[in-house]
């Protein structure tokens, strides 16, 4: 009984730092995602071309 109790004690902690953190780790995964998509972007489409005149 005391293992069952522990176990749910430590649920209860790590759900409640999951609801504490989850803001910042959801931040920083959308970042990462827009800075990879404009990597990707940029290297798909390439830099502009520069059609300046001789």
């Amino acid at each position: 009984m005391e293992r069952l109790l522990k176990w749910l004690d430590d649920l209860d902690d790590l759900t409640d730092v999951f609801r504490v953190q989850a803001p910042s780790v959801i931040i920083t995964a959308l970042l990462v995602l827009a800075f990879v998509a404009g990597l990707g972007a940029l290297l798909l489409l390439g830099p502009p071309d520069l059609l300046a005149a001789p």
